[in-house]
């Protein structure tokens, strides 16, 4: 897999090349057409997570409405089919906000992994007193 360092070496080897920085990734642009986003897989990635946990959710609520309500027939009171109509959407919530959970989990590792002693990154540390 192609590495920042890598793409912007055979980016800038075109004629007219340049690169620009803009929310947190790079992009590469001849003239006004811009030829290489680097950060499109990052949101790529994010998105298949979301939907991911989205259609979890969605498998889940379904089941717990088919099969809890199958279950719940076989019982006397109407308590087990009241409570399966309160914890089936916050269910669901539960499981589409663990996919942006993991989303923001993946965006603080590369933040940290992305930190190396050459190069600036969006860490704080503190100055040094003279």
């Amino acid at each position: 897999m192609a590495t920042l360092p890598d793409i912007r070496h055979a980016a800038l080897a075109l004629p007219g090349a340049v690169e620009l920085e803009s929310h947190g990734g790079s992009w590469f642009n001849v003239g006004k057409k811009t030829f290489v986003l680097y950060w499109a897989k990052e949101i790529l990635v994010a998105l298949l997570i979301v939907s991911f946990f989205w259609m979890l959710a969605g498998l889940v609520s379904a089941s717990l409405n088919r099969w809890g309500k199958r279950l719940a027939r076989f019982t006397e009171t109407d308590l087990d089919d009241r409570i399966l109509q309160r914890i089936i959407p916050h269910i669901s919530r539960l499981l589409t906000m663990s996919g942006f959970c993991r989303i923001s989990v993946l965006a603080v590792s590369r933040l940290f992994s992305s930190v190396s002693p050459g190069r600036p990154s969006m860490v704080w540390t503190p100055r040094e007193k003279p």
